[in-house]
């Protein structure tokens, strides 16, 4: 399936376009007369509107026009810069690569924005293979909420979790995508055998989820903040997975066996944690 893209608010030059007819190379490596285009392509509205996002990373071909229809250029022309404003890998635009975790997508959608507030949950849907009836009206909270526990019924993906705030927060799920802007070199990989975890789920009174005792730390004296190492969440970077880091989120021992998430402020990683005969429960 093929998109062409329509940038109504960019505008070759007729000088631009002379050049373009007279080059045999593609008209995106001409360095003469060219960053003034550059800049006004990549400053679209369409690469920060909510929908466009799907039409960019799942369709086979994108193909961009100015104002007037004239052709820029396929996207595996013009993916390095579309990379950078986007902020989706590169390897995505042009090898269409699968298997990116829900961080990841998530903080594709990170800077998007939208005419109505619930369109910021609803334009996601179909990333993530998901659906759910649009409510215009519920609010953008309730609907990135909602949108998250429909993930959460095909998927056990914990990167979910691996959001941040400054803005505070107490539960495990993200107020808004924004949350997940610093999210998208999430990496996921199953640690310490964390793939014998029984799947979790949303009850009546919160998100239940059973974590085996050697991949949870008890940190202060309190004996209240504990780290939880996340499930098919190895690090935030290769690097740091090549030298045996954990992504882990810090949370706080409420009563009845309830926790709350102690810090939003940031990602955290740890080295390997110790075995289970080292922690105290």
């Amino acid at each position: 399936m093929e998109c062409y893209v329509h940038l109504a608010d960019v505008e070759f030059s007729s000088y631009e376009i002379s050049l373009k007819n007279q080059s045999r190379e593609a008209f995106w490596h001409i360095l003469e007369g060219w960053p003034t285009f550059r800049d006004s392509f990549r400053e679209s509205s369409w690469f920060k509107r909510d929908w466009t996002l799907q039409e960019l990373i799942a369709l086979v071909k994108v193909v961009f026009y100015d104002s007037h229809w004239n052709e820029i250029g396929p996207l595996e022309q013009v993916y390095m810069d579309v990379a950078e404003v986007t902020r989706i890998g590169e390897d995505w635009l042009v090898g269409r690569s699968h298997g990116a975790s829900v961080a990841v997508r998530m903080s594709r959608a990170s800077r998007r924005q939208t005419k109505l507030e619930e369109d910021m949950a609803y334009c996601l849907l179909g990333l993530f293979d998901v659906n759910m009836p649009p409510l215009y009206g519920e609010g953008a909270k309730k609907a990135f909420y909602r949108h998250q526990i429909e993930i959460m019924k095909i998927s056990d993906d914990e990167s979910l979790f691996t959001w941040i705030s400054d803005q505070g927060g107490s539960g495990l799920l993200a107020a808004q995508p924004s949350y997940f802007a610093y999210s998208g070199v999430v990496i996921t990989e199953t640690y310490l055998g964390s793939a014998s975890r029984p799947p979790y789920s949303i009850k009546n009174k919160g998100l239940e989820i059973s974590v085996p005792k050697k991949h949870l730390q008890l940190v202060s004296q309190d004996n209240r903040t504990i780290w939880s190492v996340l499930r098919y969440s190895t690090a935030s970077t290769k690097n740091a997975q090549m030298h045996g880091k954990a992504l882990y989120i810090e949370l706080y021992l409420m009563e009845q066996r309830s926790v709350v998430r102690a810090t939003c402020a940031m990602l955290k990683e740890t080295d390997t944690l110790p075995d289970k005969s080292e922690y105290r429960t």
